[in-house]
């Protein structure tokens, strides 16, 4: 989701240290930061692989497939890690968190094994613009799908925190980097920017943290 083989490494490096550092300030809300930020620089990792490999062969189409699970994995994995590292979370607000993880499972699972029927599309590789054709975006009901992604991101994290507000900014940070992404970049284009969201907002959190102590 970068605009390049370095931006992407320099990405996945910047992601897995602020996001390691976030675990190490120790409380539960910093270990779901951490781990969940953590998870999402393995796509940046996905990344630098498909640069450096632009030839559509069975290489590529596996890394591209991995990219798929990875990105569909993130709503489920952000679920568990809430319900593993908040033991505090009350009873109601867990069977809310298990529900809407449910839920998406039902939709995301159809789509999922569409994008891995279309051998057609299975390749990531540089579009016109110069960035990478994120294939799995182009499907059909692209935009229902990715409605119920993100709500599913901000359902849990409302759900997530002992304090309301924390959960209320992740939800609000969720949404408008979805839309300032979705607003500058076409469909097939819009995680390109999260290469910089993924590495920068747990190095800010980590800052945040530290100063306010």
């Amino acid at each position: 989701m970068c605009f390049s083989a370095e931006s992407s490494i320099l990405s996945f490096s910047v992601g897995m240290v602020s996001s390691i550092l976030c675990i190490l300030l120790g409380k539960s809300s910093d270990r779901i930061v951490g781990y969940f930020f953590g998870f999402i620089s393995l796509m940046q990792l996905i990344d630098y692989l498909l640069w450096t490999h632009q030839t559509c062969d069975n290489y590529n189409k596996i890394i591209s497939i991995l990219g798929m699970i990875l990105n569909h994995l993130q709503p489920i994995v952000l679920g568990f890690i809430v319900l593993s590292v908040n033991d505090n979370i009350p009873y109601k607000n867990r069977n809310i968190i298990i529900a809407m993880m449910i839920i998406y499972l039902i939709v995301i699972i159809p789509y999922s094994f569409e994008y891995l029927k279309s051998k057609t599309k299975q390749c990531t590789i540089k579009g016109e613009e110069h960035y990478l054709l994120w294939n799995w975006n182009m499907l059909e009901y692209t935009g229902y799908v990715y409605t119920v992604f993100i709500t599913t991101f901000c359902i849990i994290f409302l759900h997530a925190f002992q304090k309301s507000r924390t959960g209320i900014m992740a939800c609000l940070i969720t949404i408008i980097t979805y839309t300032t992404t979705s607003f500058f970049y076409k469909k097939e284009y819009i995680g390109t920017i999260w290469c910089y969201y993924s590495a920068f907002i747990p190095f800010i959190y980590y800052l945040n943290r530290c100063l306010s102590y």
